[in-house]
């Protein structure tokens, strides 16, 4: 396969999009009416208008027909040997199906016939140039479909006239509109959906394919015509929907290679920061095929491109929106609005799928540390007043984009950093002592002493380079790893001569929680397989049926002698136990067990965090 050069244009990402599964077919729940006096309207239902529906299945199964009968139609011309290939090429604009079949017999004497050819010419003029070589001829001729002498375009009278019918409402020239009686098509047909119904024809045609004496590097795809994406499409995407990328790659070397070569160019462009990632991908689609870095010489079209712009995730979105606010060629302002839109939207249905509970998990630890500063600032109002302790809710967006731009972030850090804007934040909770989880203002800073050297800005070689410090207790780092692309959270003690790294949590939402946790030392119970927990407060509120055994309760609780035991009766109601809900069910017990009056109260984090226990 090889010859035309399409212009690159948003097409190629429409239909792209289609071929790959990223996008729905238009025109769902719609048909157009062909009626007998030329004309074409598109209606909601097919009730009551009178008329010959068409349906893909029916479209499918009369191209499934028309296969089956070319190869009938081969086998009986008595070529049915080494056939090596097997294609529907589909023209989606003017509507048409070709069959194309080709056998080794018949490639060999196509490449001797041609070579022979040459070689005449150049005796005839004398001249002496630079011959093609019988392999070079081989690989010209073995997939070009328009030099093998098998080709069937017979569809047969009820695929014709479907064909003919496409042909008029696509082309818009009702002109040529030749019916008997009403035909109602189903909307989404000429949404390229005869690439679609072409594929799962191939897919089907398998058993069938067994009556043909096959080589061993048989394939069977689908292919599409000029002016519709030709050669690039079919090679990029439609051959890949039809046959293993193994199979492809033994029969089609060359794609392998031009594969590799891609992946590599991609991988280079990813070590660059996001705001360069886009300008390359922008740059590509605007300098076009014959541009540096062009999908096209990899044999792909303008979709790959899309399709890294689409990978950048939603941090790449104010990027984005800056190249379109410039000078853009139509093409590329049409492509990027594609993609702007495509994120955009893909952002708010992860968030209300996949999304909603991980960024939901993060929201309810953010809420719940907003509340944790406020209780201490009700407790303590003086403490608070110099250096108030708070939570802003949203970042400044040239903060936020300054560390999207330096850095390749998780999409669900970057909600993070959007969402948690400290100020004078530290968390001495749970097992940390002085914990500084970093806002998105303080993250560059935040790396200062463990990538880069703070005075020099020197990066420092013994720092794993793919490590982003996300906070830091006392100097030991807890870390993300770009390079993987999701929220693990590793750390490791500083002061060792090496970073040890180990995973601390599994997850952002996972590392929040364990802010949002006592020590476990003041839990009196183990929390080890413990991910949620309730918070109780258990006061004495009478020396109950046994006052001997509620004093002895109070002297071992309290680790007093017997007079202070009264004094803390007389005292009531007494706290006796805050923690969570394992905790509280033991002390409950054993106050039920000695006939103690007490009260259970349940409590916030915030509440069981700050001392004041009323």
């Amino acid at each position: 396969m090889g010859g035309e050069v399409l212009k690159m244009s948003a097409y190629d990402v429409h239909i792209g999009k289609l071929i790959s599964g990223r996008r729905s077919l238009e025109g769902s729940g719609s048909y157009l009416l062909c009626t007998t006096d030329k004309t074409i309207v598109e209606i909601n239902s097919v009730q009551p208008v009178e008329g010959i529906v068409v349906r893909a299945q029916d479209w499918e199964d009369a191209l499934y027909e028309f296969c089956l009968s070319a190869i009938d139609e081969y086998i009986a011309e008595g070529n049915n040997k080494e056939v090596y290939t097997f294609s529907i090429y589909t023209d989606t604009y003017h509507g048409s199906y070709i069959i194309y079949i080709n056998n080794q017999e018949s490639l060999n004497h196509s490449v001797e016939e041609a070579f022979a050819h040459d070689r005449q010419k150049d005796l005839e003029s004398g001249n002496k140039r630079h011959h093609t070589t019988r392999e070079e001829l081989y690989e010209q001729f073995k997939y070009g479909e328009g030099d093998y002498p098998f080709m069937y375009d017979n569809t047969g009278e009820r695929l014709e006239k479907w064909l003919s019918i496409y042909s008029c409402i696509t082309s818009e020239d009702h002109h040529y509109l030749d019916i008997e009686q009403n035909y109602i098509v189903e909307k989404e047909l000429v949404d390229s959906q005869l690439f679609l119904i072409a594929i799962q024809v191939i897919h089907r045609l398998q058993a069938d394919f067994q009556q043909l004496d096959r080589t061993d590097d048989f394939i069977a795809y689908v292919s599409a015509a000029d002016g519709v994406g030709g050669d690039y499409l079919t090679t990029s995407q439609l051959v890949r929907r039809c046959v293993s990328e193994e199979q492809l790659y033994k029969v089609m070397p060359d794609v392998e290679e031009r594969d590799r070569a891609f992946r590599e160019a991609v991988k280079t462009v990813q070590q660059q920061h996001l705001s360069e990632q886009v300008r390359h991908w922008v740059t590509v689609i605007e300098k076009g095929e014959f541009g540096e870095g062009s999908p096209y010489s990899f044999w792909k079209t303008d979709y790959e491109a899309y399709e890294q712009l689409i990978e950048l995730g939603v941090a790449a979105l104010p990027c984005i929106q800056e190249h379109l606010n410039g000078e853009l060629d139509q093409d590329t302002r049409l492509i990027l609005e594609t993609v702007l839109y495509d994120l955009s939207e893909r952002f708010v249905q992860e968030d209300t799928l996949t999304l909603k509970q991980t960024f939901g998990e993060v929201d309810i630890a953010i809420k719940e540390m907003r509340a944790v500063l406020a209780e201490l600032r009700k407790q303590d109002p003086d403490d608070y007043t110099p250096y108030p302790s708070n939570l802003l809710s949203d970042a400044e967006e040239e903060i936020l984009r300054a560390v999207t731009d330096k850095w390749r972030l998780p999409d669900q850090y970057i909600y993070f950093l959007n969402h948690y804007v400290p100020e004078f934040v530290t968390w001495s909770t749970g097992d940390y002592m002085n914990l500084e989880i970093f806002g998105a203002k303080d993250l560059e800073q935040g790396q200062w002493g463990y990538s880069q050297n703070p005075d020099t800005k020197e990066v420092l070689d013994e720092w794993p380079s793919s490590y982003l410090v996300i906070a830091s207790d006392e100097g030991d780092p807890y870390c993300i790893d770009l390079s993987r692309g999701d929220m693990v959270i590793y750390s490791a003690e500083h002061g060792t001569g090496t970073w040890d790294f180990d995973v601390a949590y599994d997850s952002l939402a996972e590392f929040l929680r364990s802010v949002l946790l006592p020590s476990r030392s003041d839990l009196e119970w183990d929390t080890s397989d413990s991910t949620s927990y309730t918070y109780y407060n258990l006061f004495i509120t009478g020396e109950g049926s046994q006052k001997v055994k509620t004093l002895a309760f109070i002297k071992k609780k309290f680790a007093c002698d017997y007079a202070q035991a009264r004094a803390y009766m007389e005292s009531l109601p007494l706290l006796v136990y805050k923690g969570i809900d394992l905790g509280a069910e033991k002390i409950e017990t054993q106050l039920k067990e000695i006939g103690a009056d007490y009260e259970k109260r349940q409590i916030s984090l915030a509440e069981f965090i700050v001392d004041d226990p009323s």
